[in-house]
């Protein structure tokens, strides 16, 4: 699951290639691990309509799920999960969002396991959320 917003200039789009290559790169090793399931959840949600949303994230790979929430229910949700976001308007008036840049594993109870660093290496990345995926099901 990802935290971001459409305007986002640089580390969303980049965030999102990599979580699309790092599920492209699982489901070609099947039965290795659970393909993740993709989730992009706006923090600009006055901004981002749900259409505009599906069109953004079809762009990276059809299978991400775009979530767009009521202000109020979008704020527990991240604080649930430790996500920081807020507007931000600098000297010149332009407007832009301040958000948390990790990508999170949740898990089937809807908890969050593990942040990834929005470094994302690929081979890094998907070393790291393999063995995430040992240490939860080891559980």
């Amino acid at each position: 699951m990802y935290f971001g917003f459409l305007q986002c200039p640089d580390v969303c789009p980049t965030t999102l290639a990599s979580m699309a290559a790092l599920r492209r790169r699982i489901e070609a090793d099947p039965g290795s691990v659970a393909v993740p399931r993709l989730v992009f959840v706006t923090v600009d949600p006055e901004n981002d309509s749900a259409s505009a949303m599906a069109a953004y994230t079809s762009f990276f790979d059809p299978g991400i799920v775009g979530v767009r929430a009521e202000p109020a229910s979008l704020r527990g949700f991240a604080d649930q999960l430790g996500v920081f976001y807020e507007e931000q308007i600098d000297e010149r008036g332009v407007r832009s969002m301040a958000h948390t840049t990790s990508v999170l594993l949740i898990d089937p109870s809807g908890r969050g396991v593990a942040a990834f660093s929005a470094t994302h290496d690929l081979r890094v990345f998907e070393r790291q959320y393999r063995q995430m995926l040992e240490h939860v099901s080891s559980r």
